[in-house]
């Protein structure tokens, strides 16, 4: 297996030399994912539609949702398997997991033609009946997804976030009406759901976990972003605004893409502080365990795929002395599962820093002060949502401007991606004006972009702020699916 077919990590400090007296530093640890070969076997796929067929989902909406899931089962292979729940104020399971055959395509075609738009909106029972259909005894190489759709707020059963979180691991007030074949299976709520009381069990038995990501998906301007970003960072996938009919296909596409090519699983990141030196914090969102007394944090990725980088940036503090000389002081540490080698992987980076009296000063590398910035976007989005929700928008407002003002002073400012995250902040001022611009439109695109940059993935094909997240792979399959699309008119 040659070089390029493994992740490669880098450590870039703040300074490669710094003074006796200067103890804190950032660190800027960063992995990268090879470009995913179309010639290359690639590994399985799991994936179960969740798709909202209430009411207000009639029209144009309902048949592009139709072609793109008809688009994402013809990409899919032998080797793939596919389900579709469809969900209003009840939950259906309307084709259970097969194998992509032939044949199976066809029966799958047939049930995507006969979905149908009426009822309530019940996100919570149409997201539980998706994560029972997927089969938990996978191989290890196995890329398993829910893709999760709606245009609304959640109006039945439970519709706050902690509410419908709270019930996917601890069953749920229903009671699931399984025909011998499984079509057509109505997954009713015999009295109000109430997820305090454990009535119902998960089909499979034992209890109900979330099996591989789970992405969420928002049409129009008049779903709840909010609780469609909370269920994502709960099940590690990622939130996604689809604001007219014509993005449904693309970003489906984008999707399917970066799920095909998969390069990483159960990545686990380990920073070490060395020789004295601790690790204070890492500026991320991923899941981590960290040592009380800094010895190390750790932090938990659920995929890398093709030509993705992950970059944390850490914060760190190096131990004091009175001695010059070059120590290492941080190492970072990773393993996963390579889905082509199909085998458990370790890799690891330690970096060293100089130490006297009076170092030379060095400008911040760039690559470590484009990180910071990103994590400023991001931040300052996700508080300003937050104070939106509230319906300070003054704050909000405040709360985006620090940081516009911050990046704009940084040493690179100018570079084009620091340019289109200035030109992300900038709309959200105008997004967070007022609660009705908030409301309709504004919370959806902070969401989906503070969705982006903590996880460096693409959530929109058009916002320049994001377009160092493209792959090959994604935009291969959105030029698939616009010919697809050309085909079918």
């Amino acid at each position: 297996m040659s070089a390029q077919q493994h992740l490669s990590l880098q450590l870039v400090p703040e300074s490669k030399a710094s003074g006796m007296n200067v103890r804190d530093l950032l660190m800027l640890g960063t992995l990268r994912a090879p470009a995913f070969e179309s010639k290359v076997k690639r590994p399985p796929l799991q994936l179960c539609a969740v798709i909202d067929q209430s009411g207000s989902m009639q029209g144009p909406k309902i048949e592009l949702v139709r072609e793109a899931t008809t688009f994402i089962a013809t990409q899919l292979t032998e080797n793939d398997s596919m389900s579709i729940v469809t969900y209003n104020n009840d939950a259906v399971l309307a084709f259970p997991r097969q194998k992509m055959t032939p044949t199976n395509k066809e029966r799958i075609f047939d049930c995507i033609k006969n979905i149908r738009a009426n009822g309530g909106t019940n996100i919570c029972l149409g997201l539980i009946e998706g994560l029972d259909t997927l089969e938990k005894d996978v191989t290890r190489d196995t890329v398993t997804s829910t893709l999760l759709l709606t245009d609304g707020q959640a109006n039945d059963g439970p519709t706050t976030a902690e509410a419908i979180v709270g019930a996917i691991p601890e069953g749920y007030s229903g009671h699931s009406h399984s025909s011998p074949i499984g079509y057509g299976s109505p997954f009713r709520a015999q009295q109000p759901m109430d997820t305090n009381k454990k009535i119902g069990a998960p089909k499979n038995g034992g209890k109900r976990v979330i099996q591989g990501s789970v992405n969420t998906f928002g049409f129009g301007n008049d779903h709840d972003a909010t609780l469609l970003t909370t269920l994502a960072r709960k099940a590690e996938g990622v939130y996604y605004y689809v604001p007219g009919t014509n993005d449904i296909g693309p970003i489906f596409a984008n999707v399917l893409g970066g799920l095909t090519t998969v390069f990483a699983l159960k990545v686990k990141i380990r920073f070490e502080g060395l020789n004295g030196c601790t690790i204070q914090k890492a500026h991320t969102r991923y899941t981590e365990r960290k040592d009380p007394e800094g010895k190390f944090i750790e932090l938990d990725i659920p995929d890398v795929q093709g030509q993705e980088r992950k970059d944390v940036v850490l914060s760190i503090r190096l131990p004091e002395t009175i001695q010059d000389g070059r120590q290492p002081y941080v190492r970072m540490r990773v393993t996963y599962f390579n889905t082509l080698s199909e085998e458990e992987e370790t890799v690891t980076q330690d970096i060293s820093i100089y130490r006297c009296e009076n170092p030379i000063t060095e400008p911040v590398p760039a690559e470590l002060d484009i990180e910071r910035n990103r994590i400023k976007a991001a931040e300052a989005m996700e508080e300003a949502t937050k104070l939106g929700d509230e319906g300070k928008m003054n704050q909000a407002v405040k709360r985006i401007t620090d940081a516009i003002n911050e990046i704009t002073i940084s040493p690179t400012a100018k570079e084009t991606v620091n340019q289109g995250l200035l030109e992300d902040l900038n709309r959200a001022t105008v997004n967070f004006s007022t609660v009705e611009a908030y409301r309709y439109g504004g919370q959806q695109i902070a969401q989906t972009t503070c969705s982006s940059h903590w996880a460096q993935r693409q959530t929109s094909n058009s916002d320049r702020g994001q377009a160092r997240y493209e792959t090959s792979a994604r935009s291969d399959m959105r030029r698939r699916f616009d010919s697809f699309s050309s085909e079918r008119k």
